[in-house]
């Protein structure tokens, strides 16, 4: 199974970077009950940031060492996201969180907090799952219902890649930024 990326497996992944308002330590709340669910889960998590010893810590004392990955500073997240299952953002404040609209270029699904501007770019129920932020409960319900339905995730992974390419590529929202300006012009 493909791991979760993560600032989030089976595989899941997370762009998080190690601090306050990213939020990594509610992910790793959740982590435990993925894994009890999705045995085969193994959570990325990409970034640094001053908590970082002290995420370590808390993963090693829930036992999850072996099932968590702390990959650090990466610039080379285009060639990782391609081998992710899910992508999860955990934040508690973001902006519009282009890490998302990265994984969903890449037709990842998506399971992100209801921060910022997140819902605007993940549409619940179809490109992926979005949750309120810091509740670990409702973030490993959506993951392990998104890990656990491999047809489901591939098609909320295409929904996303649609999605990205019809409102957040760079031209369109030129195009729409030229038009607010147009009309209160």
């Amino acid at each position: 199974m493909k791991p979760v990326y993560a600032t989030s497996a089976p595989s899941t992944s997370s762009t998080h970077c190690a601090d306050c308002a990213c939020q990594t330590a509610t992910l790793l709340s959740a982590a435990p009950r993925v894994v009890e669910r999705v045995p085969a889960a193994v959570f990325l998590i990409v970034g640094t940031g001053k908590l970082e010893t002290e995420l370590r810590a808390r993963a090693q004392a829930a036992g999850l060492a072996a099932r968590v990955v702390f990959a650090g500073f990466r610039t080379d997240l285009d060639a990782l996201l391609p081998a992710f299952a899910v992508f999860c953002l955990s934040s508690r404040m973001e902006g519009l969180g282009t890490s998302v609209l990265d994984a969903m270029c890449h037709g990842r699904a998506v399971v992100a907090t209801a921060a910022g501007g997140i819902p605007e770019a993940v549409e619940d129920g179809v490109t992926g799952r979005v949750v309120p932020p810091r509740d670990p409960d409702a973030l490993a319900a959506a993951l392990v219902e998104v890990l656990g339905d491999p047809q489901r995730r591939d098609a909320m992974g295409a929904a996303g890649r649609r999605r990205f390419l019809e409102r957040f590529t760079a031209d369109r929202m030129v195009e729409e930024t030229l038009a607010v300006y147009g009309e209160v012009a």
